[in-house]
């Protein structure tokens, strides 16, 4: 893909610029929550490559969907982004671990590659949404991050933009609940 996204599982998002740049999330098989839950899909080989070529991660929240340790452990040479939350446990324990870890401060935009920034926005429950600006259009990946004090701040942001692509985690069960127009 030369520009743009794709999504694959409950909350990976992929972003492409010239080849794969950044991935949210990545759970690439195997269990979460102590085997109660597991991928309803394998990923696709083209998402997989992608995502072992990306760079960079961002992890929105510590949950084993979201934060899948046997899935990082296979991306180890990966820059890892994590939202500023109080007492930066995750970047903590990630840095520990020998990932290279950088804290996001939150409204403030990061180039990932000439045509990508990131903005991330910690949430009090120690969850997080990430902005991205693909090239002039705007994705909100709120994820599974409830009811936001960032609402206004994004809502004011989104005027900005000609397009706008909310990612956000509706419905029960298999997350994958994708509505778009």
């Amino acid at each position: 893909m030369e520009l743009g996204f794709e999504t694959v599982g409950n909350a990976t998002l992929i972003c492409h610029d010239k080849g794969p740049v950044l991935v949210t999330d990545p759970w690439l098989d195997g269990p979460a929550y102590f085997g109660s839950w597991g991928l309803s899909h394998r990923i696709p080989d083209e998402q997989h490559a992608a995502i072992e070529a990306s760079p960079n991660l961002w992890i929105s929240h510590g949950h084993p969907d979201h934060l899948s340790f046997d899935s990082l452990l296979r991306l180890r040479d990966k820059n890892v982004f994590v939202s500023d939350h109080v007492g930066n446990r995750i970047a903590d324990f990630l840095t520990e671990c020998g990932f290279r870890t950088t804290i996001l401060r939150d409204r403030r935009w990061v180039e990932v590659s000439p045509r990508i920034h990131i903005q991330s926005l910690a949430h009090f429950n120690q969850d997080s949404i990430l902005l991205v600006d693909i090239d002039g259009t705007l994705i909100i990946d709120m994820n599974d991050t409830p009811s936001t004090v960032w609402l206004r701040y994004i809502r004011r942001l989104a005027g900005e933009y000609r397009k706008v692509v909310l990612l956000r985690w509706s419905g029960w069960g298999d997350a994958e609940n994708n509505l778009f127009d």
